[in-house]
């Protein structure tokens, strides 16, 4: 009789499954033995396996971006589960829980969104992205008007984790919850906590911008003053400068010191000529001007406000830009908003301009481009019309006449070249 001999893994893997039959439950613990046996590894996914499946999960999930892609999004929402089924307890059940929140604002299924958001606050309040589970989650709040749980989410966001990412954005959302429920004091407290422990916020000139305008509505003027020199030392290019200049003069008025008053309202006008406050400023200014008639000075009237009114006149010539943008004549465009930057400091569309003269030379680049990749005369022709708008160099090429004149394809393509602006050849 001719004996067979088991491989030694098929053995181990007999008794592997003798032991299981045996075992009312099997404990797996790798990290406490030093020698862990084969039933014990055979019961253990490796890290490789989970992580692709969750690697699976994360892409089905990302493929689903708007809420008509139902079979992605049905195979994207089963891949989730069936991570969270079979490897809760690993490292990624925190990301699955995250993308399955997702899929479902992409599907536009709020309640599941919630459900997810708050399995994986609840369940893993250590995992580094707890603090984007509370964000989205106390969103979520705000959005169906659940004004208490926001605020317990947002507080809770700024207590635990309060370097993150979202932890500015969620004392602002804080303060207008606070406002929701009538809570001012709440809301104050939550600007101060901005103001005073995120400096470099985008949000902090607006939160010293609201306690500088609370300040003066209970008549603390000098608090006022003081909140909005800061504001002008520390974020002069913010939309709120000229707000925090006419709250300067404004409050110096308030408390009587009238030449100081004037000094400020003139100090708006001419520095910051741009602002939508300017012609109030002008109107100021002239107020006190008239104050000082009647008491015996020779003093007149500073401005005519009805005829000079540089804050309409700014939002106008801004709007000229954008018109120019939007017709992609960038050369046009880019001239209007350099006046503008130019002529009107402390416009509110300041920066906006200043972003958009980026943009235009950006547009214009890659038409550049597009015509780099042309492949002789007629192709370039089709940009002509884009081109000479684009950059206003209006008759740079050539007519079709000139390239008639020609013999040759390379003659042709240098007689365009050598006309375009720029060109060492073009005059």
């Amino acid at each position: 009789m001719r004996r067979y001999v088991l491989p030694v893994c098929v053995l181990a893997a007999v008794a592997a499954l003798c032991a299981l039959s045996a075992a009312d439950e099997v404990v797996v613990d790798i990290g406490k033995s030093l020698r862990p046996g084969f039933a014990e590894i055979a019961l253990l996914p490796t890290r490789l396996t989970y992580y692709n499946m969750h690697e699976d999960a994360a892409i089905a999930s990302y493929t689903c971006c708007k809420p008509w892609q139902e079979e992605e999004i049905r195979l994207a929402a089963a891949a989730n589960a069936a991570y969270m089924d079979n490897y809760y307890d690993t490292d990624y059940a925190d990301d699955t829980l995250l993308h399955n929140a997702y899929i479902n604002s992409v599907r536009r299924n709020f309640r599941h969104q919630v459900a997810s958001l708050e399995w994986l606050v609840d369940e893993f309040p250590d995992s580094e992205l707890a603090d984007d589970g509370l964000y989205q989650l106390a969103r979520c709040y705000i959005f169906d008007k659940d004004h208490g749980a926001a605020i317990d989410t947002l507080d809770m966001l700024v207590r635990n984790w309060p370097d993150s990412v979202w932890a500015d954005d969620a004392l602002m959302h804080l303060a207008r919850e606070f406002r929701e429920v009538e809570d001012h004091n709440g809301a104050w407290d939550a600007l101060e906590g901005l103001a005073e422990n995120y400096p470099s916020s985008d949000h902090t000139p607006r939160a010293l911008d609201s306690l500088a305008a609370r300040a003066a509505e209970d008549e603390d003027y000098e608090e006022a003053i003081a909140i909005s020199e800061r504001i002008l030392d520390e974020y002069n290019c913010s939309d709120f400068a000229d707000d925090a200049q006419f709250r300067i003069a404004d409050s110096l008025r308030h408390l009587g010191n009238w030449q100081a008053a004037l000094d400020s309202y003139l100090d708006l006008i001419e520095r910051l000529p741009g602002s939508r406050l300017s012609n109030r400023a002008m109107r100021e200014a002239n107020s006190i001007a008239r104050q000082a008639r009647r008491a015996g000075h020779n003093a007149d009237s500073l401005y005519d406000t009805a005829e000079f009114n540089p804050g309409r006149e700014a939002q106008e010539l801004y709007d000229l830009a954008r018109h120019w943008q939007n017709y992609r004549e960038y050369s046009a465009a880019v001239d209007a908003y350099r006046d503008f930057v130019d002529t009107y400091p402390g416009n509110d569309n300041f920066d906006d301009a200043l972003y958009n003269i980026g943009v235009c030379y950006q547009q214009m680049n890659m038409l550049f481009q597009d015509i780099n990749k042309s492949k002789g005369p007629d192709d370039i022709f089709r940009f002509s019309d884009e081109y000479q708008d684009a950059t206003g160099a209006y008759g740079s090429l050539p007519t079709a006449g000139e390239l008639s004149a020609v013999t040759d394809a390379t003659s042709a393509f240098a007689v365009v070249v050598n006309n375009l602006v720029g060109s060492p050849s073009a005059g």
